[in-house]
């Protein structure tokens, strides 16, 4: 098979894990459409490659399918586990792109991380801009092809799925919580860096996540519900008392990690979250129902739950200020 002949490199860009995740699915989208003529490098998704069945394979993260030396760079950069380590891969994907947008004939292409600069990879201005040379460097959050990854969600997901190693393992785990239950709710609850995105619109407290479990209590009675409990920080557990609960392993003081988190909450029959490209993805790759809180003043219903987990939240009135 004949190597494409334009080149899209991505070495940095789009914070965590949940819009890394999308990132990476909005440019596997944006090369499906193009298959034949372009290959992207995803050395952002370097530290997840591990995660995913696919990309466990092919850790240089190149598209269409492509081993080579770029597999043992990825696994030396992103495979590591300490903070520090961390810290230096992350220099290292960095000082990758600078060198490679700095030779004779590179373009380097950044929204400079403003959604005002935001970067539609279904324009035709982008598609010539690749198409008129052979390597492109693009680097930023706020790149994407809705449209495209429509078109191609299926064969996106595909290349999504998670790795059995760990899916598996951890739908079993899953399997063996909700035995009791007829209805298994995820709770996805943020506060850290929420406190201060959006003015901390969506920061809400436990009490009121409590609240809101209570009240899907009731709108599924008189089915047997269950919670599971995500947070990335510390919960009181005495906010949750009389319900059928208990906090994921990848909760904050767990014997897990974001990982387990992730998979854990893709499990569930339906997520409840407040707006988050972590939420999204797991209900999206885990074929489930994502249950938007959009206000702290809001009461439950049915009609809340989204539509399509990833692109009707693109399109919600406080979902989209994350999914993007």
């Amino acid at each position: 098979m004949e190597r494409p002949s334009h080149t899209v490199l991505y070495p940095h860009g789009g914070g965590r894990f949940g819009n890394q995740l999308l990132r990476q699915a909005h440019w596997l989208a944006w090369a499906c459409e193009h298959r034949g003529a372009v290959r992207v490098v995803n050395l952002a998704f370097w530290p997840y490659a591990h995660a995913f069945a696919t990309w466990r394979r092919y850790p240089g993260c190149v598209f269409p399918l492509q081993r080579g030396w770029i597999d043992l760079l990825a696994r030396l950069l992103g495979g590591v586990a300490t903070l520090g380590a961390k810290r230096s891969a992350w220099r290292g994907r960095h000082l990758i792109g600078r060198l490679i947008a700095s030779l004779p004939g590179v373009v380097s292409i950044s929204d400079d991380g403003r959604p005002d600069r935001a970067i539609d990879l279904c324009s035709e201005g982008f598609v010539a801009g690749v198409f008129r040379r052979r390597l492109t460097v693009c680097a930023g959050w706020y790149m994407s092809g809705w449209p495209l990854l429509e078109r191609h969600e299926a064969r996106v997901l595909d290349l999504l799925a998670p790795s059995p190693e760990l899916s598996e393992t951890v739908a079993a785990r899953v399997q063996g919580w909700r035995r009791d239950y007829d209805v298994l709710i995820g709770v996805f609850m943020r506060g850290t860096d929420y406190r201060e995105w959006r003015g901390g619109r969506y920061c809400y407290s436990t009490e009121r996540y409590a609240e809101w479990m209570r009240e899907a209590e009731q709108l599924f009675a008189p089915l047997r519900v269950g919670f599971l409990v995500t947070s990335d920080e510390s919960r009181d557990p005495a906010f949750f008392q009389r319900l059928s609960w208990r906090f994921s392993s990848g909760t904050v003081g767990g014997d897990g990690d974001w990982l387990d988190a992730f998979l854990e909450l893709a499990n569930c029959d339906y997520i409840l979250s407040p707006p988050s490209t972590f939420a999204a993805c797991a209900a999206w790759l885990g074929g489930r129902k994502l249950w938007a809180l959009r206000e702290a003043s809001m009461s439950l219903a049915f009609s809340q739950v989204l539509s399509h987990p990833l692109f009707a939240a693109r399109s919600d009135s406080a979902f989209g200020d994350a999914v993007q």
